[in-house]
């Protein structure tokens, strides 16, 4: 059987998970980078240093793509090796979202994210300036 675009995608709803789960991180990331903080990454810190957020954001859109392509195309031909890896690639994405919310429970405070009602407060982030 020969795979075409017209073929309905194999794991839709961990390729949803995954997508939530980085989406989250780059967000974390930026609210991060905006309040001060450093990207541990070191490839991710390099992207940053050269291209800004917005290279931050095509990099984060680059490697999803690329990990949905190679969890599809192993998936045409070994579906439970393809399924263990898609589920590897959440549980590795969940890991800088728990991360980088440690960080701000622990350090947000300091720097006015929270109000004292524990809301978010009233300052603006803006992680394109």
């Amino acid at each position: 059987m020969r795979a075409t675009l017209k073929q309905p995608v194999l794991f839709p709803q961990t390729y949803g998970w995954y997508i939530t789960a980085a989406a989250a991180d780059t967000l974390l990331t930026a609210i991060i980078l905006t309040l001060g903080g450093i990207e541990v990454n070191a490839v991710a810190a390099g992207v940053i240093n050269h291209y800004g957020l917005l290279g931050m954001l095509l990099f984060k859109f680059a490697t999803v793509y690329t990990v949905l392509l190679i969890c599809e195309y192993i998936g045409r031909h070994r579906v439970a090796t393809a399924q263990r890896l898609g589920m590897w690639a959440v549980i590795i994405s969940l890991v800088p979202v728990a991360v980088g919310v440690h960080e701000l429970v622990r350090f947000g405070p300091e720097h006015g994210l929270f109000d004292l009602a524990g809301h978010l407060g009233s300052a603006v982030l803006n992680p394109f300036r």
